[in-house]
């Protein structure tokens, strides 16, 4: 139990989904033995708190219990709580309301507690301490630290220092501004020119760069600034925008890509397009249009674009301009895949009856109260009702070998997906995915007729033990006393009726 978490009036706080009365349990579920709760505790935390980047006022009352979680050494999968506090404190420099300031005084009253993970055993908890105190501490910690550590566990250091929340001493980053590795040599001058002295950083080395950009997507993607975003785009020269250019045009990662499109475009079009165009505009236009990276999420780009006076409608539309050859785009990167819907299948509230209401409601009370994640928040979206839900309930759990997800269904999705007719008879479908995402999801639809809650108790039963590969006979030997039908759901995207062995 999380000393005071109870002394605060949680529902009387609001977080990305409404009254914020599930922090306590997701906060408590950090420390559960279990690790598929921590995963899901973890998950809906970002999901209610950092809500893509988004702090509420229940965020700033939560920090002082996820150091408090930190603190303690009986804690495990610290790391990742590490790099929750540097992503929400990250994002604690972007807003104007009260709680963002909140939420950085309660990071920085944590800094103590920050400071003495950086005396652990393990490398990783060190390093994801250090890009925490970035938005935490005053630059204090981290100067202190500069020369401490391996190669690498220095660079990260140097890196968050450098980019943090303070700007850095200038006078401290000349000693490595002349250093003979080139990561190093950058970060430093990237770090003079945000202390005023603009003129340190030269022409950028697009290998150094890559390099830079790799540590900062490998250790900390979102609480980490890529190196443009630290830079001032419009001060660049003619060669650092050529070389960036040329890393751009190679990233296949959104993370590295994005950021160069958005300062690449400020660097070389400052008053926006103009006919006619110039060289070096050309040349970032046409890195954009062959970088891979740019276009796994097409609309950040699109609107970067045309924020540049540049309203081109789609890749192929941009490739055309320039006259150049589409290059084959490249697939998405969503991990939220398994909750895509399609206009077919999505329902709102509004078309829900009375007893489909009462159904869907027994169906999140169930999950909810047995800790499956989403169910609730998603829930709340559901009775918004101003957009079409597909699927009308869910819940996901993690467990040590897979990710599960409930939904429920009122009438087969495939052939409303196919057809836009809402046929057949009401199921829960339980997909079990690896935590990889690297093969398709095993699913199982369980038609439970008036024995709802009889099915979500045979999967509740079985979730800590259910993987892709290992369900073959205590899962579908449930699922076949509490059903009529039991339908699998194959990778090649066959959908076959299984039926119990003869006894």
């Amino acid at each position: 139990m999380l000393k005071g978490i109870d002394d605060v009036d949680w529902n009387a706080l609001t977080h990305a989904y409404g009254p914020a009365g599930d922090v306590p349990r997701h906060l408590q579920g950090l420390a559960s033995p279990d690790m598929g709760e921590r995963e899901a505790a973890l998950e809906a935390l970002y999901g209610s708190l950092w809500h893509q980047g988004t702090l509420y006022a229940a965020t700033a009352a939560a920090i002082p219990f996820l150091l408090a979680l930190v603190d303690d050494d009986a804690t495990r999968d610290r790391p990742l709580l590490l790099l929750y506090l540097a992503d929400v404190g990250r994002s604690a420099t972007f807003g104007d309301e009260e709680w963002y300031a909140d939420t950085q005084a309660a990071l920085a009253a944590g800094v103590d507690v920050l400071r003495r993970r950086l005396t652990s055993a393990d490398e990783v908890e060190r390093i994801a301490a250090l890009v925490a105190l970035a938005w935490a501490d005053d630059g204090t910690v981290l100067k202190a630290r500069l020369s401490e550590g391996d190669e690498a566990e220095r660079l990260v250091t140097l890196y968050a220092y450098v980019a943090g929340r303070a700007v850095p001493d200038a006078e401290v980053l000349r000693a490595f501004a002349d250093s003979d590795d080139p990561g190093v040599r950058l970060a430093a001058r990237i770090g003079l020119g945000r202390a005023g002295d603009a003129a340190a950083l030269g022409d950028v080395d697009p290998e150094a760069y890559a390099l830079l950009a790799e540590v900062t997507a490998t250790v900390a993607p979102q609480a980490l600034p890529q190196p443009i975003e630290v830079m001032d785009p419009p001060t660049l020269s003619q060669r650092s925008v050529q070389g960036l250019a040329a890393v751009l045009e190679f990233a296949t990662s959104h993370r590295t890509a994005l950021p160069l499109v958005v300062g690449l475009l400020e660097a070389a079009l400052p008053d926006g397009w103009e006919e006619p165009a110039t060289p070096l505009q050309l040349r970032v236009l046409t890195a954009i249009a062959n970088s891979s990276g740019a276009w796994v999420f097409d609309g950040n780009t699109l609107a970067a674009l045309a924020e540049a006076g540049i309203d081109a409608v789609d890749r192929i539309d941009l490739c055309a301009r320039l006259n150049l050859d589409t290059p084959e785009d490249p697939e998405s990167e969503d991990t939220q895949s398994l909750l895509l819907g399609s206009e077919n299948t999505g329902i709102r509230w509004e078309e829900l009856s009375n007893d489909q209401r009462r159904e869907l409601e027994r169906f999140v009370d169930f999950l909810d109260q047995r800790g499956w994640n989403e169910s609730r928040n998603w829930h709340t979206l559901v009775q918004a009702g101003s957009l079409p839900m597909s699927p009308i309930g869910v819940g996901r759990h993690f467990n040590e070998h897979a990710v599960l997800e409930a939904t429920l269904w009122f009438f087969d999705e495939h052939v409303a997906d196919d057809t836009g007719e809402r046929v057949g008879d009401p199921y829960v479908r339980l997909l079990i995915a690896d935590k990889a995402e690297e093969r398709e999801p095993i699913g199982f639809r369980a038609y439970h007729g008036d024995r709802l809650l009889d099915v979500l108790e045979a999967i509740d039963r079985h979730r800590p033990t259910l993987d892709r590969d290992n369900f073959a006979e205590g899962f579908p030997k449930a699922l076949f006393e509490v059903c009529g039908k039991v339908e699998v759901e194959l990778p090649d995207g066959r959908v076959v009726e299984i039926r119990p062995k003869s006894s």
